[in-house]
């Protein structure tokens, strides 16, 4: 197998991962403001989430599967299992994406009840109270962001984990994984150590730092679904899987 040229494909990778979150984002912060001003007028918070995070994920999963998959496979049917893969993953989004949107919904519900509370006693008229709610953190883009490019790193990251079971069942050897810090605004320092250029096998974990315990949580890659919040949540890495003979004969073990 050729010598794979990390830092191209990271580059490559990050323009990818960061259109994504832009296009989400945008769609996000209108379902936000959306939500906002519905509220304002019935009282029932509508969900706009679901069919955003929904396209988002079939995308997302889609396009970094069958990157992950390309990279380790020697085979020229790249499609071999494709197929077999969007019946998982379109099982696997509907499962997921209730309990994320419930989440969502109800950390919008609870700041507006709360932002509510001491609005509606200053009498304002509704253009007013809308255009102040829509300036608070949880209906602005910020926070639309902050979800984009939290849920676009986790599709990609479990499309990653899925393509990794396939890859193995064809080559026919061990998967060992490397974790991939991509940069972000704000990064987590403990996750840039992380990124050192070694592989561990897929069945081992990083010990991850949680600095607000002062211990560390066991990680199976970034974005792992069983991680705390402040490891997950704006989280900008990602997990490569490379087979067991290319880790060897590149000294990454």
């Amino acid at each position: 197998m050729k010598r794979i040229n990390f830092k191209r494909l990271v580059a490559r990778n990050n323009r990818l991962i960061l259109a994504y979150e832009k296009k989400y984002a945008k769609q996000i912060g209108r379902a936000l403001q959306k939500q906002l001003k519905d509220y304002l007028k019935t009282g029932i918070l509508s969900d706009e989430i679901t069919p955003i995070l929904t396209d988002m994920y079939m995308n997302v999963g889609e396009r970094f599967y069958l990157n992950q998959y390309k990279l380790l496979s020697d085979i020229s049917q790249k499609n071999l299992f494709i197929d077999s893969f969007k019946i998982w993953w379109t099982n696997y989004v509907g499962r997921v994406l209730a309990e994320k949107v419930t989440q969502i919904n109800e950390t919008t519900l609870t700041k507006l009840q709360n932002s509510l509370g001491s609005l509606i006693p200053q009498s304002l008229e509704f253009e007013e109270m809308a255009s102040r709610l829509m300036n608070d953190f949880d209906f602005s883009i910020q926070r639309a962001m902050t979800i984009s490019r939290t849920e676009v790193g986790n599709a990609m990251n479990e499309a990653k984990f899925r393509a990794k079971d396939n890859i193995k069942e064809e080559l026919g050897e061990e998967v060992w994984k490397i974790w991939i810090h991509r940069g972000s605004k704000n990064p987590r320092d403990w996750h840039i150590k992380l990124d050192d250029g070694k592989a561990i096998h897929e069945d081992d974990v990083w010990r991850v730092e949680k600095p607000s315990t002062g211990f560390t949580e066991p990680m199976d890659r970034p974005h792992d679904p069983e991680a705390s919040a402040e490891n997950v949540i704006n989280c900008g890495c990602e997990v490569m899987y490379i087979s067991y003979s290319y880790a060897k004969n590149n000294g990454m073990i």
